[in-house]
């Protein structure tokens, strides 16, 4: 009650034992809240032509019958067309003990006149596509979408949730195509194609924040060719070939994916150079075809701080591919952990920033450096000259194992210098822009704060 009782000092008292807020207390609520239950009372057409993010339709005549659906601790926030409904939604609630209860005056459509975001569920995306202005954002409401999309035009396409926000291409073709540039999509899943996604020619394209599960043998999860500057982040890939191909692609950036792509190569380069392959989980590749990554005829990438690791094939092979910097990834378990034929590569970023941790390396750790005394041999005329003795974990600068106190300390003590200057640790350098230590170092120490080395 009394918790009640400051909410409506704050937001307005009703006097029927719930509190009244403005659309923009109730957008300041959705942001910082996240357990708070958004509750739209109006009817599943209504609900359908545009809501709040992830808000749950339980419209006015079901609402008594429907308590059991909602906690009484929960606090809810109540939304209508124009606040009449809510009231008495509002009302409903309090008088069945539920505890903190805000009704949104004026509704949603207070809600859009403040310009905040609501999510439609189309009958179409390929018809929202082609409806909508160069540069316009597209807001998808949950729901499974039967259809492969071609985005010809700059949109930007974003889902109400990753894991309900579904474009299902029935078994067929590539799900969705991009024939613009600077396309992006994120929170989908992506499912039942022959590929999840195909870019071709295309510039500036951003896949984040996407599960993409492809139908097996033969297929590919994200593909992209003769493509520049693409950003292709934080995704899950399973159930397919290949999970991510770059080909004839230059300058692009894959990052902190998950990639599981079980009948083939996880992550697949060829003719493709300048791009940076970073943080990224790869695994589960089965048989020897079942390789992690994969790099042909393809120079000068950025191969940092990923772990490969279970793969039946190769975690790591390189065919004709050169000046390739491959360092502080971790490689586990793999059936062979590295392959490097005709080329010639660089498996470290030096001392004593080391190489790559490698799980069948037997060298001993004499002077407790945390780096191998002799060079993990790779193939051939190609090592490690600086193998890692343990797990390396991002953020890690004094490689102690995990992220604290003292790595801060570290990265602060470095801040603005480059590799000319005494102060200077290479340990530090842990985020682009490379060659400087500066706020984006920082920022990933931060971020990685109380890590623990573990596997994977």
């Amino acid at each position: 009650m009394a918790v009640l009782l400051c909410c409506q000092l704050v937001f307005g008292v009703s006097g029927n034992g719930y509190a009244n807020v403005t659309a923009p207390q109730a957008k300041s609520m959705v942001d910082s809240d996240p357990a708070l239950v958004i509750l739209d009372v109006r009817t599943p057409s209504e609900y359908d032509s545009g809501h709040i993010r992830n808000a749950k339709l339980i419209p006015l005549a079901e609402l008594a019958g429907r308590l059991s659906e909602l906690n009484k601790a929960d606090r809810i926030l109540v939304y209508c067309k124009l606040g009449g409904r809510s009231s008495q939604a509002s009302q409903i609630l309090a008088d069945n003990g539920f505890l903190y209860v805000f009704n949104m005056l004026g509704g949603l459509a207070a809600w859009i006149s403040e310009g905040y975001p609501i999510y439609v569920r189309y009958s179409s995306l390929q018809i929202a596509i082609n409806g909508a202005e160069e540069g316009g954002i597209l807001l998808v409401s949950s729901g499974t979408y039967h259809e492969n999309i071609v985005v010809n035009k700059t949109v930007a396409l974003v889902g109400e949730s990753r894991n309900a926000t579904i474009i299902d291409g029935d078994g067929t073709g590539n799900v969705v195509g991009i024939e613009s540039n600077n396309v992006s999509l994120s929170e989908f899943v992506v499912r039942n194609g022959t590929r999840g996604f195909f870019s071709e020619a295309c510039n500036g394209t951003a896949i984040s924040n996407v599960k993409v599960t492809c139908n097996g043998v033969g297929t590919e999860g994200i593909c992209l060719h003769d493509c520049w500057f693409a950003q292709i982040c934080g995704n899950v890939l399973e159930n397919s070939s290949q999970g991510i191909v770059l080909s004839n692609s230059y300058s692009n950036v894959v990052s902190n994916n998950v990639i599981s792509a079980r009948n083939g190569c996880g992550l697949h380069l060829t003719l493709s150079s300048n791009n940076t392959v970073n943080s990224n989980a790869v695994f589960g590749g089965i048989g020897a075809d079942g390789n992690g990554v994969e790099l042909e005829h393809s120079d000068q990438n950025v191969i940092v701080n990923n772990t490969i690791f279970d793969n039946g094939g190769m975690g790591l092979q390189l065919e004709s591919s050169n000046s390739n910097l491959i360092y502080h990834n971790n490689m586990v378990n793999n059936s062979q952990n590295a392959y490097d034929h005709n080329s010639s590569n660089i498996w470290n970023a030096g001392y004593p920033s080391g190489g790559n941790y490698w799980s069948d390396y037997t060298g001993i750790d004499g002077n407790g450096d945390d780096i191998g005394d002799s060079p993990y041999v790779i193939d051939g005329n190609n090592t490690d000259a600086y193998p890692l003795m343990n797990l390396f974990t991002e953020g890690d600068i004094n490689h102690d194992g995990k992220v604290n106190i003292f790595d801060a300390v570290k990265v602060c003590a470095s801040y603005g210098t480059k590799p000319s200057d005494p102060q200077w640790n290479v340990n530090a350098d842990i985020a682009e822009p490379y060659g400087v230590i500066d706020i984006f170092d920082v920022v990933k120490v931060c971020r990685n704060y109380g890590k623990i080395r573990r596997y994977p």
